[in-house]
């Protein structure tokens, strides 16, 4: 599935769980009887999983994961850099660290609740726990922006994702 610049679309998947896809979005879609799996290779995503224990919900972005069962939650990606917020229910994210041996590589496993974010980036580095901007991810889904405290340069970089007609900040 895909979306263009400034489009947006929602997905009804065959179990009944919704995936909003925001602007600039690719993810693949693999079904079977054992789980339920998502890889997004750009963009952000809303999902609304139905509940099914016997299948896990798993979205792969970047080098890690986030698991669901029964929640709503979104993963968006921006170059090497994935963030995880939880709207509501559990979240589990799941992602490959490296440490400070050689070439050594440790499994980091963050139980997210509603409220709650987190970002990971491919070079094995996760963040702390942060509060969700539950905020802006309500916002795009309703076709609008917000931007609260940002710098203008992300402002900027944000508005352009929706549009072929882009800002630029030029200096003097």
């Amino acid at each position: 599935y895909e979306t263009a610049i400034g489009e947006q679309r929602t997905i009804v998947l065959p179990d009944g769980s919704q995936m909003a896809l925001n602007t600039d979005t690719s993810l693949s879609v693999d079904y079977t009887s054992a789980g339920r799996q998502i890889s997004l290779h750009r963009g952000e995503v809303f999902f609304r999983v139905a509940k099914d224990a016997g299948r896990p919900f798993e979205v792969l972005a970047g080098d890690g994961a986030a698991r669901a069962v029964g929640t709503a939650f979104s993963v968006a990606i921006k170059e090497d850099e994935v963030k995880v917020s939880v709207l509501e229910g559990t979240v589990e994210v799941d992602v490959p660290v490296k440490s400070a041996g050689p070439a050594t590589e440790v499994e980091q496993v963050k139980t997210l609740t509603q409220g709650m974010a987190i970002k990971y980036w491919s070079y094995g580095a996760i963040a702390q726990v942060e509060e969700a901007d539950t905020r802006r991810i309500n916002a795009w889904r309703q076709g609008k922006l917000a931007f609260d405290g940002m710098r203008l340069i992300d402002v900027v970089n944000e508005h352009n994702r929706y549009t072929a007609h882009k800002i630029v900040l030029g200096s003097d």
